[in-house]
């Protein structure tokens, strides 16, 4: 029994340590009778503002295209976007000597070409006529280069020729098919680009169509090797496609691929059968095939997003409520009372010796009772440090619930709850904790759980000093993202974290200090 309990005791010790260790335990040490220590927990208000985005970095896997208005905010948004063709893998076009699309001089054609743009996930009138040019790049965007939300490649001279390849009119909900046909499983709706006018390559050598311009260099032994890498595809054969929206109001709608279809005729050669009489010549048979490339995730795929700088500026400068609007437009940053949390007194002592042991975030959602949002709410929040957020999505990092964290909008508390953010509040005191425990050492002060107004107005200066230093030490950014996940062992694990760049546009109440808004909740261990 004895060994039992000298077993149980070195294992409460070394659990104890650790929690030290991944909690950063405010005090100083840990009380040798641990089961003198009992729980208390306080809430404290947050501030919070509306922050202007800034320029992002686009690195979402869908692409959007269309313009919509804010009627709410009178603010415009216009998507367009660049995206590239896998190649690199895999037989693009039949053997060469089974074409039997062919012009008179016996070369290889393309009979027909189109480029598809399909769309999902629309926003505003279905019926809304749109109206796009897709344009062929004159140079493809590059791995590597940070292409921020705003690029244009218009405006920086990246596009070829001066009208582009096609320009047509649609509507999301395409009434030239009956319902049936849009209600069939696998319906996705789509634009249709023909690309069969002639065409010029940079080399000056003309085509009837796109789509004979490739077949001729995926043929040519001398041009044929660049099918079989992708960054040599984009090159020397192909930049990629930008689709640029023209006219039109009210449909946004997002672009999970593209593909670029070429039709031609084959021959189809059927085994012969002994016992028909007939040769395999006599058997040979014409069949209609396509050819396609398409938009992966080995490609770049970059929306461009013009926005309404007016209507940004004026939500920002709105004191009723703070907002997150994407794509880009606005984020809200809070100011955590992370001094309040350690320095406050409970029960007639501070918090400065206490173990924190969990710190919970709410943040709701203003309902606007006047108007109903024409758009969705934010889905997924992200939490980060300010200082620390150009990193997050610099690096490609994905949230690991230490210094970064998420939620999710419940409807039910109508807003946004981070349960435990006690991590990024102790890594954010604790170079001003060290800072303090120097000067009270020097000071011949033994840090306790109470201190005199002397001691306390020493502290608050060592805050106030290290805050004119530091501005941002104690503020975090909630950040509108999408995620990508995938399933090991039963457990969803988030494998990509990206801006949010669909339409969204959430009112937060705004933080004012005071308790019944934003707020934290602490929970402590105090030990006697």
């Amino acid at each position: 029994m004895k060994h039992c309990f000298n077993f149980l005791f070195i294992l409460l010790s070394i659990l104890f340590a650790s929690c030290d260790t991944d909690t950063g335990n405010m005090g100083s040490s840990l009380i040798e009778d641990v089961n003198k220590g009992y729980s208390i927990s306080s809430n404290f208000g947050v501030q919070s503002k509306s922050v202007k985005a800034g320029d992002l970095v686009s690195r979402s896997s869908f692409n959007y295209l269309g313009r919509m208005k804010e009627e709410n905010f009178n603010a415009y948004l216009t998507c367009n976007f660049m995206s590239q063709l896998y190649a690199g893998v895999g037989e693009f076009f039949p053997d060469e000597s089974l074409v039997l699309s062919r012009d008179a001089d016996g070369k290889v054609i393309a009979d027909s070409c189109q480029l598809y743009v399909f769309l999902s996930n629309h926003v505003g009138d279905s019926l809304a006529v749109m109206n796009v040019t897709a344009w062929e790049m004159q140079k493809p965007y590059e791995e590597g280069i940070a292409y921020s939300a705003s690029f244009d490649p218009k405006e920086e001279g990246m596009l070829r020729g001066d009208k582009g390849l096609d320009n047509v009119s649609y509507t999301y909900k395409d009434m030239c098919l009956t319902a049936a046909q849009r209600g069939e499983k696998g319906y996705t709706p789509y634009i249709t680009f023909n690309l069969n006018r002639e065409y010029k390559d940079k080399d000056g050598k003309t085509y009837n169509n796109y789509g004979t311009y490739l077949m001729r260099k995926y043929y040519d032994p001398a041009t044929k090797p660049y099918f079989e890498n992708t960054y040599k595809f984009l090159h020397e054969i192909c930049p990629g496609f930008y689709f640029e929206t023209t006219s039109g109001l009210g449909s946004l709608a997002s672009v999970p691929l593209i593909k670029l279809v070429s039709h031609i005729r084959m021959k189809d050669i059927r085994a012969s059968k002994p016992s028909d009489g007939k040769t395999e010549e006599e058997k040979v048979k014409e069949v209609n095939v396509v050819a396609d490339f398409i938009s992966t995730d080995e490609v770049l795929n970059k929306t461009s997003i013009k926005q309404d700088e007016a209507a940004i500026d004026r939500m920002v400068a709105d004191e009723s409520c703070t907002y997150l609007k994407t794509p880009t437009g606005i984020f809200t940053e809070l100011t955590l009372p992370i001094a309040d949390i350690i320095l406050s007194e409970q029960d007639g002592k501070t918090h400065f010796n206490d173990t924190i042991n969990a710190v919970r975030l709410f943040v709701p959602r203003l309902v606007d009772t006047a108007e109903e949002p024409i758009v969705a709410n934010s889905d997924t929040v992200l939490v980060v440090a300010k200082d620390s957020m150009d990193v997050f999505f610099s690096k490609n990092k994905n949230p690991d619930m230490r210094s970064s964290f998420t939620a999710n909008y419940i409807k039910k508390t109508n807003g946004y709850t981070f349960s435990d953010i006690s991590l990024l509040v102790v890594k954010s005191f604790a170079p001003v904790k060290a800072l303090i425990l120097d000067e009270l050492k020097a000071r011949g002060i033994t840090p306790s759980t109470s201190f005199d107004a002397q001691t306390k107005a020493v502290i608050y200066n060592i805050i106030d000093t290290y805050t004119q230093e530091h501005p941002n030490w104690n503020k975090v950014m909630l950040v509108p993202i999408e995620t990508s996940k995938t399933l090991i062992s039963s457990a969803q694990y988030i494998t990509k974290t990206t801006f949010d760049m669909r339409l969204r546009t959430t009112k937060l109440m705004k933080g004012d200090g005071t308790k019944d808004k934003v707020s934290v909740n602490v929970v402590y261990t105090r030990f006697q």
